[in-house]
C-alpha cells in the first residue's frame, strides 16, 4: 500500500533519496531557490567592484557616530521644537507631547549604538596601539 499526498509539500516524493553526481549538487545549489539551496553568496567589496581600501572598509566607524548625533539630535531637539511649532500654530487640536521615538522598546535603540560605537573604539583604540592602522 503505497501512502502518497501529491496536496501536503511536507511530505516527500518517493524518490527523494536518489543519488546525484557532485557536478549535479554543486549546479543545483547555485541556481534553485528553494529548501535545497545550502550556501548564499556573501557580498564582499571585492566581488562588488570596491577597491580594498575604500571608505566604507575605512570611514564606517565615524559614519556610525555622525549618524547617532543626528538621530539623537532629531530625536531630542529637533523632534519636540518641531512638535511645539506645529502645536502652537493649530490651537484647535489636542496637545501632544512629544515622545522620543528612541526610547520606545526600553531604549534598545541607545544600548545597541552605545555596543556598537563603543566595542569599536575599543578596538580602534587596540589597533593603534598595535600599529595596524
Amino acid at each position: 500500500m503505497s501512502i502518497e499526498n501529491p496536496v501536503d509539500p511536507s511530505i516527500p516524493p518517493p524518490d527523494f533519496q536518489k543519488e546525484i553526481s557532485e557536478t549535479e549538487v554543486k549546479k543545483e545549489r547555485s541556481t534553485t531557490f528553494g529548501p535545497r539551496r545550502w550556501s548564499i553568496p556573501i557580498p564582499t567589496p571585492e566581488t562588488q567592484g570596491l577597491p580594498a581600501d575604500s571608505w566604507i572598509k575605512t570611514k564606517w566607524r565615524p559614519f556610525m557616530a555622525w549618524q547617532y548625533f543626528f538621530v539623537c539630535l532629531f530625536d531630542f531637539i529637533g523632534g519636540p521644537i518641531a512638535n511645539m511649532i506645529y502645536f502652537s500654530n493649530n490651537p484647535d487640536e489636542v496637545f501632544n507631547q512629544w515622545v522620543p521615538l528612541t526610547l520606545t522598546n526600553g531604549g534598545l535603540y541607545h544600548v545597541s549604538m552605545g555596543l556598537i560605537i563603543g566595542v569599536y573604539a575599543y578596538q580602534r583604540t587596540k589597533e593603534k596601539e598595535q600599529g595596524v592602522a
